[in-house]
């Protein structure tokens, strides 16, 4: 719990506002966009994500927040 506060005040403190918290779960990784034009929803087509070989040590298999908002 102490580990988890920590975290979490780092994160509010870097990317303000409110922050999601969630469990991770291995597995396949997939991304849905949708787009709004005219009033109508619009599906994008799906991508999966593939995470090839084990990594670096103590990395986990995620795409994270910079990889998928910082240019």
């Amino acid at each position: 719990p102490e580990q988890l506060d920590a975290r979490i005040a780092y994160l509010l403190k870097t990317y303000g506002h409110s922050v999601l918290v969630e469990q991770f779960v291995r597995g396949r990784e997939f991304h849905v966009s949708l787009l709004e034009r005219d009033g109508r929803l619009d599906v994008l087509p799906f991508s999966e994500i593939l995470f090839h070989g084990s990594g670096e040590p103590g990395q986990w298999p995620i795409i994270s927040f910079d990889a998928k908002w910082r240019p």
